[in-house]
Formats: structure tokens, C-alpha cells, sequence
């Protein structure tokens, strides 16, 4: 476990977190996200799906991200930014996320 921890504080101090986006912002997607942005050096949330924008804007403003902007296609995800969209094409067309997480807990998905 020290390895892991060491490799994200690793990441962390070079600015190159892994980028995260979460598929789905019901309670796993909540709490996912509040982990990685509150607790997880080395990762950063960069974008969330969920088919209502207004809750996925209340679950980043949870956990504390309010600087975000709405995401209508995956050239809106920009480096550095915080994004939240109701289309799962922007997330898996994206070159800006590293690593995908399905937390809705449907089959469609």
C-alpha cells in the first residue's frame, strides 16, 4: 500500500495527477468523488456524468469543486478544468481523462 501511496504523492508533486472521470453521481459516484477530491493526492476528478446536470453540480459542490463548467462535447474538456455533462460520449471521446469509473449501477452502462 506505501507503493501506491508514494506513486500518487509522486504525481501530486509533479502536477501530472491521473484524471478521473465518474460515470454516474448517485451515492457510490458522491462518494467516489468526494474521496479522490478531499482525501486521494495523485488523482483529480475532471469530469462527472450524470442525466441531470443539477445533480451532479450539487455532488461536486459537495465536495468542495465549484469552479466547473458544463461540457456539451469532448473538446470542451479542457487540461486543468473541472467539467460535469449529461452526455457519456463526452467522457469516452475525451483525450483529457485517464481513467473511467461506471458508478450508476446500470446495465446500459
Amino acid at each position: 500500500m506505501h507503493i501506491i501511496d508514494n506513486k500518487l504523492k509522486e504525481r501530486q508533486a509533479a502536477n501530472n495527477p491521473i484524471k478521473v472521470a465518474v460515470v454516474g453521481t448517485g451515492e457510490m459516484g458522491k462518494g467516489l468523488i468526494n474521496q479522490i477530491t478531499r482525501y486521494t493526492p495523485g488523482m483529480k476528478v475532471v469530469c462527472a456524468y450524470n442525466r441531470s446536470i443539477e445533480k451532479a453540480m450539487r455532488v461536486f459542490e459537495m465536495a468542495g469543486i465549484i469552479d466547473f463548467k458544463i461540457a456539451k462535447k469532448a473538446e470542451d474538456l479542457e487540461p486543468g478544468g473541472n467539467f460535469i455533462t449529461d452526455d457519456v460520449g463526452v467522457i469516452l471521446d475525451s483525450q483529457v481523462v485517464d481513467v473511467v469509473v461506471e458508478m450508476t449501477g446500470q446495465i446500459t452502462f
